[in-house]
């Protein structure tokens, strides 16, 4: 995903957690001082508080996990088999990329490896082209594609 869509995308979810945050005060003091039934304003203001903490959270630790894998992971030098179009996610009409490579793991067994999705346009002509592929030490199913040329930052 491009930066600014991440920007825009940690914007919107900040906006709801605050917005929840605010809601569940209301209810907590409108149901103390007015009426125990404004307290159902503390439930509504969960769901707000949910539905931007929960994402903001896991871009975080996705974020982490990457920079992770850069720093610490197995470097695999890998070559890009197939640009694929991901048909089960889309966003504004749009669906993502996603890029299929191949290469050697620690045990010199070809392993095809499958990238995050990237929302833009990735040309076949990068089909052959040589990319990098972070491998966990612990874990061979938990790798990073190095899309960032492609505009993943």
């Amino acid at each position: 995903m491009l930066q600014n869509q991440k920007k825009m995308m940690k914007t919107i979810f900040t906006v709801f957690a605050a917005a929840g945050c605010v809601i569940v005060v209301i209810g907590l003091v409108l149901g103390i001082a007015v009426t125990p039934i404004l307290f159902a304003l503390c439930g509504f203001g969960a769901i707000f508080l949910a539905v931007g903490l929960i994402p903001l959270l896991l871009m975080k630790k996705k974020g982490k996990n990457k920079e992770e894998l850069i720093q610490n992971g197995f470097k695999v030098d890998a070559v890009i088999r197939d640009v694929t179009l991901n048909t089960m996610l889309s966003v504004n009409g749009r669906n993502p990329y996603r890029i299929l490579c191949e290469g050697k793991d620690q045990t010199g067994a070809v392993q095809v490896y499958t990238s995050d999705n990237i929302f833009m346009n990735v040309p076949s002509t990068v089909i052959g082209e040589p990319v990098t592929v972070f491998v966990s030490k612990e874990n061979p199913e938990t790798y990073y594609v190095d899309i960032r040329r492609f505009g993943d930052k």
